[in-house]
């Protein structure tokens, strides 16, 4: 490809290759510009309908204006070439980075206020990435965050479900990085952009993915029935409200996970400062914390059942039980920062007792 000419582009060196394609750097004639561009595979857009559908939403990409965004220029057909024109970006990309161990917290704070800022301005133009991932995201030589290949996935299929992700027995780097409703087939919302920024952030913290490694359908089964190992007994440096903020993104039901990037990064901005706040939706309790709140439970009642007995009451067995109630815990700690804890008992013994 060294020197070729599409359109008023001439390709002059490789950058990279991925599941989207290659991708070179090449030479604007017209504006007398260095470019990224991105050649899609063969059989990406198989006709001039599709073509035509996909030059309407690289445009519309390419009205994205921010700072943490790599702009769309845009997109053209030539000598049975498809391909999309890119801001040239200089710089690592995060997978680069963390491929050698975790990174302080201060640094996967500030990525993570950037990447959230980005994300808050394309949503709220109605579009969706449906693909982060560290490959798909790149520091600036300045140290800026740029976002890559923003709504690419859906150019390429506008379905995007599970089936078309990924093989039988395969591990493709976007199957670790999908939330449980994308695995599921369901429509992608921008929710499941805040899981992707989640397990980002896990990775970033630890150095390590949250559903680790294996085959395709080993990571998928873990997605949607196992939580992951929580960040601080990974990387102990991490803090309690980044451990916080990591696992409020990683909801399996997407409306108990943070739901929209502008709290995400005044979360992150918190915990910059310092501040402990409630996470709005995350009520969450740790498994052995919930099973001892239970086991007090029925120690009082089965407690209470004794004491009935030894005063005259004759137990013949367990009553027909016609409702239960669970009243709400009321936080005696005086700590407001522990509100959310005391609300969170309460609706998960409704929870697991129901």
């Amino acid at each position: 490809m060294m020197g070729r000419q599409l359109g008023r582009y001439r390709i002059l060196a490789p950058l990279g290759a991925g599941g989207m394609g290659e991708v070179f750097r090449a030479w604007d004639e017209r504006l007398r510009r260095e470019v990224a561009l991105k050649l899609l595979p063969a059989g990406t857009v198989q006709d001039e309908d599709s073509r035509h559908r996909f030059r309407r939403e690289a445009f519309a990409l390419s009205q994205l204006n921010h700072p943490n965004i790599a702009t769309v220029h845009d997109f053209d057909h030539q000598d049975g070439v498809d391909f999309i024109v890119m801001e040239l970006i200089e710089g690592v990309g995060l997978d680069e980075r963390v491929a050698s161990g975790p990174l302080p917290e201060a640094e996967v704070v500030a990525i993570g206020i950037a990447l959230a800022s980005g994300l808050a301005a394309a949503h709220a133009r109605g579009l969706i990435h449906r693909d982060l991932k560290p490959a798909n995201l790149m520091l600036t030589k300045d140290g800026r965050l740029k976002i890559l290949d923003f709504g690419l996935s859906k150019l390429a299929d506008p379905g995007h479900t599970a089936s078309t992700l990924t093989g039988p027995e395969t591990v493709t780097g976007t199957t670790a990085y999908m939330s449980p409703e994308q695995i599921k087939g369901e429509k992608d919302t921008p929710r499941s952009d805040l899981w992707g920024c989640g397990v980002v952030l896990y990775e970033l913290a630890t150095g390590r993915k949250p559903f680790g490694a294996g085959t395709a359908a080993q990571i998928i089964y873990r997605v949607l029935n196992e939580a992951p190992e929580p960040p601080r007994q990974v990387n102990p440096a991490i803090s309690e409200q980044l451990q916080s903020v990591i696992e409020w993104l990683l909801g399996k039901d997407p409306h108990r996970r943070c739901p929209d990037a502008g709290q995400l990064r005044a979360a992150l901005e918190n915990t910059a400062a310092g501040a402990r706040v409630r996470l709005p939706g995350r009520h969450r309790m740790s498994r052995p914390v919930l099973v001892g709140v239970l086991l007090a439970v029925v120690a009082v009642a089965v407690g209470i059942g004794l004491g009935a007995g030894r005063g005259g009451w004759r137990l013949t067995g367990p009553p027909a039980a016609r409702a239960l109630a669970v009243l709400p815990l009321e936080n005696l700690s005086r700590d407001l920062d522990q509100e959310y804890f005391a609300d969170g008992m309460t609706e998960e013994l409704i929870v697991e007792l129901s």
